[in-house]
Formats: structure tokens, sequence, C-alpha cells
């Protein structure tokens, strides 16, 4: 999946979704669907850190992140949560999601 989704490049040949060549279409595939494999949370990052990194992934431009992203956490109800971390390290092990 991660392969398929472009989180990471193929080591040889290529692979298609639908119609969509995952080296020359990984936007467009990326707008469909992005499934990784484990969550994919970030221990020095915020939750609205979170948020703009993934909706990058998802195809948004820079200005579309810096209008939006605020009122997205809005409708998430996430607002007084923007500015927290999403996990904190415990010993060697990740911590609670916030």
């Amino acid at each position: 999946m991660s392969i398929l989704t472009g989180l990471i490049g193929p080591s040889s040949g290529t692979a298609m979704i639908g119609s969509k060549n995952i080296q020359t279409q990984t936007r467009c595939i990326r707008q469909s669907f992005l499934c990784p494999k484990h969550d994919l949370f970030f221990v020095d990052l915020t939750v609205a850190e979170h948020l703009k990194f993934f909706v990058r992934v998802k195809g948004w431009s820079s200005s579309q992140v810096k209008s939006q992203a605020p009122q997205l956490l809005a409708k998430l109800n996430l607002v007084d949560k923007g500015k927290v971390k999403t996990m904190k390290p415990r010993g060697d092990k990740m911590g609670d999601c916030v």
C-alpha cells in the first residue's frame, strides 16, 4: 500500500490504480485514498501541524492550507488542541493520543 499511494517509491517497474500510473499520477491517487499501514502520528508535531501535513499529502496547495486549515480545525472541534503535540513520549514507547 505504501508504494501504491506514493509514500515510498517502487524499486523498479510501475503499477496502475484504476487508470492512474503510480509514478506519474500520484497526486490523483492520493486524492482518491490514503491508507497507511500504521497510525501516522509524529511525536514532535502538534495537532494543527499534523492536519497541515496530511492535507498537503492529499494535494492541497500551500495557500489552501494557510486559508482553510484553521476552518477545518474548527469544524473538527480541535481549535483548543491545535498547539498541542499529538503524542507524548513515555520512556521508549509512544504515549496516548491527545
